[in-house]
């Protein structure tokens, strides 16, 4: 973790103000993108400060979850394409009976989002 720190710390450049040498930080150009990626970040900021810092100051932080919040919703769209078909959530069912349609919906979107929060967003 000291390299790392050491890097971050040779890579910022510092402008004299007045008698201070302060550190020139600009806000990254990247947006962040996606329900994923914003409860990432709240997660790092609460549970892994020192890491959100680091990447924050080395300005990697955007790109990073943009690219996790990607792998995310890549994953929860497989993932409710293959219980819907597993559990038999059909166009059938949905004209059959509506609430019984919604209530498994429901239920495969739960699911589907507990395995990717587990899966993608707590465990990197």
């Amino acid at each position: 973790m000291s390299d790392l720190m050491k890097d971050i710390r040779e890579s910022i450049s510092y402008v004299k103000k007045g008698d201070y040498y302060l550190p020139d930080l600009s806000l990254p150009k990247e947006h962040l993108n996606g329900l994923w990626g914003r409860m990432k970040l709240r997660r790092m900021q609460q549970h892994d400060p020192i890491m959100y810092q680091v990447q924050l100051l080395s300005g990697t932080l955007i790109g990073n979850l943009n690219d996790m919040n990607d792998r995310a919703e890549k994953l929860y769209q497989q993932l409710v394409k293959e219980m819907k078909a597993a559990r038999g959530a059909t166009e059938q069912l949905k004209e059959q009976d509506q609430m019984a349609w919604v209530r498994l919906m429901n239920s495969i979107d739960h699911d589907t989002r507990e395995i990717v929060l587990s899966e993608v967003v707590y465990a990197e």
